[in-house]
This record gives structure tokens, sequence and C-alpha cells, in this order.
């Protein structure tokens, strides 16, 4: 089975074995990938204790709720995901941002995790510019009818959306049967950017049933596929299944994480389906419409 590459970003080959462990794996782990790592740990001390004072606070917990049309804020973990193929929800709370959503008061939090959200937005942008160096002929023909010179130029900076992850510690013994920090699932946009979690349990499944740890490498970056790009490339970059579950020497221990989820600007068109074009808008809204549907069964 193919393992998930360990990518030196200053390294002469890193754009090449990054597409490689992309392909392979839908995964990739990238060291000296220039985001300070104290930043991140900053991150996830700091709202690991945000979070926990948002769910024993009902004002404050009422005040950041949810928006129900933007969906960015805070998440308890009563709302918590219901992935596509689960029947419970996630054990985990979050707080959602947008790059012109809400944010807490400064009062409350430093605005150090915005900057951590700019950060992996331009890392983001960066990457799609390595992806868009190994299309082959018909991808970038895909690009060029839409007058598109370089994936880069489809990053939609008003969609992309950082999440910050709480996962409580728990006694397994008083979990619901199947419920896991993060059922197994797929990602919707182009790629997610992820700084390792504050503890191991990161599983991706590769032959549809068996399931393997990425790599838990202090200070790296973990990339993976969405469905959007696997939707634009028909397939080739796969969008790789995996979840996040508390391995038995680490479950009486909470883990914070921090994906950056990479999205397209909504007018790109993916593919065709009934001879119509089929947008990264079409894509994101057929998916939202599913998760609602799951929500609220």
């Amino acid at each position: 089975m193919s393992a998930i590459r360990k990518v030196d970003c200053r390294s002469h080959t890193a754009c090449t074995e990054f597409n490689a462990s992309l392909l392979d794996t839908g995964f990739a782990v990238l060291t000296n990938h220039g985001i300070d790592p104290g930043r991140i740990n900053g991150v996830y001390s700091e709202w690991s204790a945000f979070l926990r004072i948002l769910a024993k606070t009902p004002s404050l917990k009422k005040y950041y709720m949810r928006n129900l049309e933007r969906f960015d804020g805070y998440f308890p973990c009563e709302l918590a995901e219901v992935a596509k193929n689960a029947s419970v929800r996630d054990l985990k709370q979050y707080f959602q941002l947008y790059h012109n959503g809400r944010y807490p008061k400064p009062t409350e939090v430093s605005l150090e995790a915005q900057e951590l959200f700019n950060d992996m937005t331009l890392l983001g942008k960066k990457l799609l510019g390595w992806i868009n160096t190994n299309f082959n002929t018909l991808e970038q023909e895909k690009l060029k009818q839409q007058d598109i010179t370089n994936l880069t130029e489809t990053l939609r900076v008003e969609r992309t959306m950082m999440r910050i992850l709480h996962y409580p510690a728990y006694d397994p013994s008083t979990v619901q049967p199947g419920q896991v920090r993060s059922a197994p699932h797929e990602d919707i946009n182009w790629i997610t950017i992820l700084p390792t979690g504050s503890t191991r349990g990161l599983q991706i499944c590769l032959d549809g049933e068996n399931w393997n740890d990425v790599p838990f490498e202090p200070d790296s970056i973990i990339v993976n596929i969405g469905d959007m790009l696997q939707e634009f490339t028909e397939g080739r970059y796969h969008s790789t299944t995996h979840r996040v579950i508390a391995p038995r020497d680490v479950s009486g221990e909470e883990r914070v994480s921090i994906p950056c989820f990479i999205h397209a600007k909504k007018d790109v068109v993916l593919s065709h389906r009934k001879e119509k074009p089929f947008t990264a808008e079409n894509y994101l809204c057929e998916r939202i419409a599913e998760l609602n549907r799951l929500d609220s069964e």
C-alpha cells in the first residue's frame, strides 16, 4: 500500500514529491512550510481554553451560536456534524471562521487565529499552483476554456473557511455505538490545509476497509484533496476517506486541530452533468443540502 510522503518544502523536488503523494494517497505531510509553529501552538492553547469556556457559559454560547445562513460561529457538541454515512454526531465542538465573518472580541481571544488563517490561505494558494504544474492536457484545457491560466486564480477567499476544532476528552464506555471524534468522510473543497493536531488520531482509508495512521509529525502541515478537485480531475486526484479517532492511550486527552478548507470561486466549472456545466457553487450547495438533510433526520 502506498505511504503518505513527507515533503520538505525547501527541497528542489518538493513540488514533484507533493503531487506524487497526493496522487498515491490523497494526502501529503509538509515540513519547512513557512508557517510559524509557535503561532499554531499558541492558537491551539488559546482556543481550546476559549471553547471550554463557551461550552460552560450559556450567555457566551448563545451570543456566538452558529449563524444559520452563513454557518460561522460556535457549534457546540450537540450541534456537531453527522457525517454522510454515520447515524450519530461526532464527538467535537468547534468555531468556524471566514475572512469576512464573525470573530470573538479582543478581550476574549487575540488576533493570532486570524493571522494563522491568513497564513494557511496563502499556503493553500501556493499549493494550488504546485498542483497546477502537474495538470494533464485535459485539465489544462478545462481551465483554458474558462479563461483561467493557473489554478491559483480560482481561489475563493470569502468562501475559504477555517474551523477551530476541540475534541473533548471522554470515557469510551459512555459514548453511543459507532460514535467517534470525526466519522469517516471526505472534504468538499479544493484542498484542505491542516496543521498536525495536538494529539494523534487522524487516519485514512485507501482500500475501503483498512485504516492507517497519518504520520504524526510535530510542526508539520497535512494537506489532503477535496471532492471538488476530484470532480475537476475526473478522479485522477482522489478525495480520500479519513476519520479522527481517540487511540486508547489518548482517549482521556483532549485534541485540538485547525483545518483550513480552500474553496473554488463559485463559477468555476468542475465538470458537466446532463450536458450542463456543474460549478463549484452547484457542488457546494448540493453537499450542504445533503448534510442538512442528514442533520435533520
